[in-house]
């Protein structure tokens, strides 16, 4: 059983959900690669991602990669990096729009009992990382729970939904899942 912190849940849901919308509304930006692009702080001297070509529909796109240096299942490195891509994103904040209703669901994952095998990342084609996890643009909050270690919740938006699905039944040790809202927490939360 974990604790969330409803007030900071919900913010941080907010924040997510629009800057993945201003996101995937920049034209220069194909699909989902404009959920992996913007953020890469950098970790132990150098950035924490590798942008390397990759093929959809045969045109070269960003393609992001976790760098051999910044290994996501170190938990002090996870929390830094969790926390640095939400600092950016509340940065930005006040330049957003928010809409009513985001279309999209929320994604639990329980890195902390992961063994990646890379399985979801040709069967999403690269919407899941080499890890097992989201982009990180749809990170929104962190926690950990004993014995299962760090549970990420990530904000997918509505057109990658499917894509998800396929990452949560390809996963073969059942970390990826989708959020339901708790019965204690307020009736008139929409998520």
């Amino acid at each position: 059983m974990i604790t969330i912190d409803q007030s900071q849940f919900l913010t941080n849901l907010r924040s997510t959900q629009a800057y993945c919308q201003h996101q995937l509304e920049q034209k220069e930006k194909v699909e989902w690669t404009g959920l992996r692009s913007t953020i890469n702080p950098v970790c132990k001297d150098g950035e924490w991602f590798a942008h390397m070509p990759g093929p959809i529909d045969e045109k070269p796109i960003p393609w992001a990669e976790w760098n051999k240096k910044s290994d996501p299942y170190l938990h002090d490195s996870f929390v830094t990096l969790f926390c640095r891509q939400l600092e950016f994103k509340n940065t930005v904040s006040g330049k957003l729009s928010y809409s009513d209703v985001f279309r999209g669901k929320i994604l639990v994952v329980e890195h902390g009992q992961n063994i990646p095998d890379g399985a979801t990342e040709p069967e999403t084609s690269g919407f899941f990382d080499e890890w097992d996890l989201p982009p990180i643009d749809t990170w929104f909050y962190n926690t950990y729970s004993e014995p299962n270690g760090g549970i990420l919740f990530a904000w997918i938006p509505e057109k990658f939904v499917e894509l998800t699905d396929k990452a949560i039944d390809i996963q073969f040790l059942n970390i990826l899942h989708w959020f339901e809202k708790p019965s204690s927490w307020n009736e008139s939360v929409i998520i």
